[in-house]
């Protein structure tokens, strides 16, 4: 199943699963009590590099915070800031051969992209019950690198070797700034949230290479 679907059946068992008391509202255009609300949030991705890449997924931490411009009942545009700290790793195994002897040589390589992002989604509010309210998101995300260090380690034989060194500029090759879109469904009761996200990204990650940072995420938050 992929992300898209698994957000969205989430969704949707939320609203199956909950009382049917009448409470359920799907459209509110009352005015809310706040107009702006705020959040703390902290998470854990896990991000992958795409197409010429296609390296395995890496774990990271997300914390920041989060606001909510609340337009009416139903409908916020929800941002903030926020630090992710995203990345991708390979390894595999050479053979050569000369006569009937074989060599092998093993490399491993990492990928640490930390970065500051702002979200700017529009925030779908279904009320369920009272203090509590699904929500449904989608939007752009912008993505700005303060830290990028790559690592590779491998081994020829009996000997070990490794080296390291940044991610951007004309060495690294990595861009600093990436674009992408974000979805995601999230569950509040009362100032507590649950949160699950994907970001695909717009934009390649490095500059000779196709392929963008992709995360899935897992959030939780405290609104004041």
């Amino acid at each position: 199943m992929s992300t898209t679907k698994f957000l969205l059946a989430a969704v949707a068992a939320a609203a199956v699963t909950l009382p049917a008391r009448g409470e359920v509202n799907f459209w509110d255009e009352g005015t809310p009590e706040k107009t702006v609300t705020y959040g703390a949030r902290v998470g854990l991705n896990v991000s992958s590099l795409g197409g010429d890449f296609d390296w395995d997924s890496k774990a990271g931490l997300q914390l920041g915070a989060a606001v909510d411009w609340h337009l009416i009942n139903s409908i916020s545009i929800n941002t903030g800031l926020y630090f992710t700290m995203k990345g991708a790793k390979t390894n595999f195994t050479e053979v050569d051969s000369e006569g009937s002897n074989y060599f092998y040589s093993s490399f491993y390589e990492r990928l640490t992209y930390n970065a500051l992002e702002i979200p700017v989604y529009v925030n779908y509010h279904i009320t369920v019950a009272p203090e509590s309210t699904v929500q449904v998101f989608f939007g752009p995300y912008f993505d700005l690198g303060i830290y990028g260090r790559g690592l590779l380690k491998w081994s020829e034989g009996n000997k070990n070797y490794q080296e390291s060194g940044s991610m951007f500029g004309d060495d690294g090759g990595f861009n600093r700034f990436n674009v992408g879109v974000g979805l995601g469904a999230a569950y509040t009761w009362h100032r507590c949230q649950v949160a699950l996200s994907y970001q695909l990204g717009c934009t390649h990650a490095a500059k000779d290479y196709s392929g963008s940072w992709n995360n899935f995420a897992i959030t939780l938050g405290y609104n004041f």
